[in-house]
């Protein structure tokens, strides 16, 4: 036998009591509806209903308990950027700054040379970039 409830004289169920929490959470069965709970032939106000759960809730079965959000989340995160932030950057400025290819082209092409330089430098930027996105994600200010 599970829950019913009765909404603008219509009769719902049976639902279960996870159901019925959820409905009532979510507003579907409201504080003005009726709800049966299993075993009871009587109605009680849906306000009533987390006086007959089998299984009380987290707030309930810890009433001195205050539930909070860490305020140590996201912490890590924001290290994490630094630290990407600021090897991105130090390999970018590396490319940057030292662009030249050392070796001749294995092809004998004259142009080689040239081509890595540019791959490079596009390289330099790129990390250039990334570092500093990352720095400014590791920065900005968390509430």
């Amino acid at each position: 036998m599970g829950w019913f409830y009765t909404s603008n004289g219509e009769q719902f169920g049976p639902w279960s009591e996870t159901q019925v929490r959820s409905y009532i959470s979510s507003g579907k069965i409201r504080s003005t509806d009726k709800v049966k709970p299993p075993g009871s032939d009587d109605w009680i106000p849906a306000t009533d209903a987390p006086k007959h759960y089998d299984t009380p809730s987290l707030e309930s079965s810890h009433p001195n308990v205050t539930f909070m959000p860490s305020t140590t989340q996201g912490q890590g995160s924001a290290s994490a950027c630094i630290v990407l932030g600021v090897v991105s950057l130090l390999i970018g400025l590396y490319f940057l700054f030292n662009p030249t290819a050392d070796s001749p082209s294995a092809y004998g092409l004259a142009d080689a040379a040239h081509i890595v330089n540019i791959h490079k430098l596009t390289l330099g930027e790129t990390f250039s970039i990334m570092g500093a996105i990352f720095l400014a994600a590791g920065l900005r200010p968390r509430s």
